[in-house]
């Protein structure tokens, strides 16, 4: 009797500490510093994948002052849509007419497609309320003095377009994440927010920077994939032409000109949680070739 009782204390001892062992097998979460723990995400690297199936948290009270707590206006985009599925119609020129679709991109060409995604009236107080959080102040617009250049490890433009426009909770905290500019590539550049307005690409420069998505797959580091699109003429071309675009409209400095992998070193860099980016798309090195093109 005496041995059969120890028999099953020690198979009761195993059960438990089998339990023990699974319990502590959880599901990894992004290096993100003070951020909530949520399920590692599979979307596009370039921008902070947004995090899948988490519930809908208690928003902080939107506290800004008497003039920002109004209720803002939704935005109005009235520009040529390009929505998934359908093909999209390229900004003519002189030697390229609407009715025929223009060469792939060259080192200085740059065609540029709306494709806007809806930045609804809650959609910017998510933003305001995000940046008064982050930043200090209660805010949705942009005024631009730096671009963070990021790819989207996967998937297609269209894809990126649908995963920014679903605005879903990300890190636990709303809005959901977007970029300025997808760069497809066949060169082809599409825009889905106006770079009057804030989107979340960058952790610590949301406030300051416009972002710019660039197709690529991910593969053996993010050297290789950065590699990858500096050697695709037709993509790095389109992207070459659209920083240059907007360094003359913004007066940005080719040193204001950046990649996510370098975000956190950034001397604008800010974060008043304490967030800090993760993402390695788009390396120093990679960075001061696509620069010395400029």
């Amino acid at each position: 009797m005496t041995g059969r009782r120890g028999r099953y204390a020690g198979a009761l001892g195993c059960v438990l500490l089998t339990a023990a062992l699974t319990a502590a097998c959880g599901t990894e979460t992004a290096g993100y510093v003070g951020q909530p723990a949520v399920a590692a995400s599979q979307g596009p690297r370039g921008a902070t994948a947004p995090a899948v199936a988490d519930p809908d948290p208690p928003q902080p009270i939107f506290t800004g002052s008497a003039s920002s707590t109004a209720a803002p206006t939704p935005l109005q985009i009235t520009r040529q849509s390009a929505p998934t599925g359908v093909a999209p119609v390229r900004t003519a020129s002189a030697s390229s007419p609407a009715a025929v679709a223009p060469p792939a991109a060259g080192p200085s060409s740059l065609r540029v497609v709306q494709a806007p995604i809806a930045y609804s009236a809650g959609r910017q107080q998510e933003m305001a309320a995000y940046s008064l959080r982050h930043y200090g102040t209660a805010s949705w617009q942009l005024t631009p003095t730096m671009i963070v250049l990021h790819y989207t490890a996967g998937g297609t433009w269209a894809g990126a377009r649908a995963t920014f426009a679903a605005d879903t909770v990300n890190m636990g905290e709303l809005p959901g994440t977007c970029s300025h500019y997808v760069v497809d590539k066949d060169g082809t550049v599409y825009q889905l927010v106006p770079t009057s307005v804030r989107c979340r690409h960058t952790i610590g420069l949301n406030d300051q920077a416009i972002g710019i998505e660039m197709v690529q797959e991910g593969g053996s580091s993010a050297t290789w994939a950065d590699q990858q699109i500096l050697s695709r003429a037709a993509q790095v071309g389109a992207a070459l032409a659209l920083v240059r675009s907007l360094q003359s409209q913004f007066g940005i400095s080719t040193a204001n000109v950046i990649g996510h992998a370098t975000a956190n070193a950034a001397p604008q860099f800010h974060d008043r949680v304490g967030w800090r980016n993760d993402h390695a798309d788009w390396q120093a090195v990679d960075v001061a070739v696509f620069r010395s093109r400029l």
